[in-house]
């Protein structure tokens, strides 16, 4: 399960005006980083609780 990190769900859910500068994602796998030409995309491993509807805008006020 994969869902976007805190600071990108503050933003969508217009509680922060800035965007940010690393793509982070919560994922219910292993941290780890991906490197895509000079964009670096993290994978951080998060409990359960945050994963909670990943793909609803509930599951974003529980990350922000």
């Amino acid at each position: 399960m994969i869902a976007s990190g805190a600071a990108a769900a503050a933003n969508q859910l217009g509680l922060a005006t800035q965007l940010p500068v690393r793509q982070v994602y919560l994922t219910s796998g292993p941290s780890r980083e991906l490197h895509l030409g000079k964009q670096v995309v993290g994978f951080k491993h998060a409990p359960r609780a945050q994963l909670t509807m990943a793909n609803r805008r509930a599951g974003e006020v529980v990350r922000g």
